[in-house]
């Protein structure tokens, strides 16, 4: 008798929920520094989720949506 494994990964379990602050970032212009918004994403579990260094995103945003998703290295 064979038993079957299932085998976890990041696609068939619930979405990983992360609460991050969006901080104030200074920009210099020309004249002067304009404050932005920044939201920093980094940690080990970005590699977990597919997403490698110097890999490119693609960012989708919406009103209070932001999608990010790797781009494949043949689709560009």
């Amino acid at each position: 008798m064979r038993v079957k494994k299932t085998v976890k990964n990041a696609t068939n379990r619930r979405p990983e929920v992360r609460n991050l602050k969006i901080q104030p970032h200074f920009r210099k212009n020309k004249y002067n520094y304009v404050k932005v918004a920044e939201i920093r994403l980094c940690g080990h579990w970005l590699e977990k989720l597919g997403f490698c260094q110097d890999q490119r995103v693609q960012v989708t945003a919406m009103k209070n949506l932001i999608i990010v998703r790797p781009i494949q290295e043949n689709s560009v």
